[in-house]
């Protein structure tokens, strides 16, 4: 992970020097920026989902015989 971070941060401090040397009139004045962003596709836990999950636990506790409350 750190060598990550130390080729990136090589590549910022040499990113000036560079950017003269393939276009010495544009320079760095000029900066692009992606900022897209993807939806994740996250769920929140509702009524319905945490009822299921504990009828889907007793119906499994009851086939080994044992008691879902306990």
């Amino acid at each position: 992970m750190r060598a990550k971070y130390k080729v990136i941060s090589q590549l910022i401090f040499l990113a000036p020097t560079l950017a003269e040397q393939l276009n010495p009139r544009h320079s760095l004045y000029h900066v692009s920026v992606d900022s897209t962003t993807q939806e994740k596709n996250i769920t929140h836990p509702t009524d319905a989902k945490l009822h299921k999950k504990i009828v889907d636990q007793c119906v499994k506790k009851a086939k080994k015989g044992k008691n879902c409350f306990a």
